[in-house]
């Protein structure tokens, strides 16, 4: 293993003093995908010299910046040579490793993915996760401009994965009352109502309603409660089942915010 280090580090400070990516860690002369996989994450230093290479495999890759992202103030040099990485999904991964360590870098690199894959328009083959992740990180960097992007994936005709990502990052959104998210879930959830009625459609409706439901309640939006309502006598059992779990939490914050209003 210290060879293996020693050999990758050597490279690694080559490839520094050319400005290039790695390009030759030998993978492939190891035996066992297993022991690449415990290397990288066992030995932290091993993973910073794989994930700048762009030839190494794509897993293998991920991996050694999940190693070096729990570590990310001793590997800041990296992590910045990473947010220009062709891939956007190792750029996001590198800017989210970077928000305790440099958030102006992870903030600036989130604003560029999401203003690439906006420009993109609206190619329905375009997966958006890296842009979604882009716009949560921002949030939580207290930067709301995100949002209209995350809105924009239900609204638009985006891949069915990307709605359902959206859905998930909606409640980020929280911290920021003014801007409304609610009101973006409940004309989606209108907008595939009918949906439930096609067949081949039923099963990712039902889960994107799931969803919505739970999102809706993770954004304690109790001013939803009223549309919520009307649409229970609409649903199958299961999914109405789901919405009244989070209509009764709901139910419960709208006690907390007015002790003395009368009980549902």
């Amino acid at each position: 293993m210290k060879l293996l280090t020693i050999f990758c580090l050597l490279i690694g400070a080559a490839s520094t003093c050319n400005a290039e990516p790695l390009t030759n860690i030998p993978l492939d002369d190891v035996s066992s995908s297993n022991s690449i996989e415990m290397a990288i994450v066992s030995d932290e230093y091993l993973a910073a010299s794989v994930v700048t290479n762009t030839s190494a495999r794509y897993y293998h890759r991920v991996i050694a910046l999940q190693n070096i992202a729990k570590n990310p103030h001793s590997h800041v040099d990296v992590l910045r040579i990473l947010i220009h990485d062709p891939d956007l999904d190792i750029r996001i991964g590198a800017a989210e490793a970077l928000e305790s360590a440099d958030p102006e870098t992870a903030s600036r690199t989130a604003k560029q993915i999401i203003a690439e894959l906006s420009s993109a328009g609206s190619d329905r083959m375009i997966r958006h996760s890296a842009g979604l992740r882009s716009a949560v990180l921002l949030a939580r960097l207290n930067d709301p401009s995100g949002f209209e992007y995350v809105a924009a994936r239900l609204s638009q005709n985006n891949l069915s994965v990307d709605k359902f990502s959206a859905l998930g990052c909606l409640p980020e959104f929280r911290r920021f009352p003014d801007l409304p998210a609610s009101d973006v879930i409940i004309r989606y959830v209108e907008e595939i109502l009918p949906l439930l009625e096609v067949e081949e459609q039923r099963k990712r409706v039902e889960l994107h309603l799931s969803s919505a439901f739970n999102a809706l309640y993770q954004l304690r939006a109790v001013e939803a409660l009223p549309r919520m309502k009307q649409w229970e006598p609409t649903l199958p059992p299961k999914i109405k089942w789901i919405l009244q779990y989070n209509m009764r939490g709901l139910e419960t914050y709208a006690n907390e915010d007015n002790p003395h209003a009368p009980a549902p």
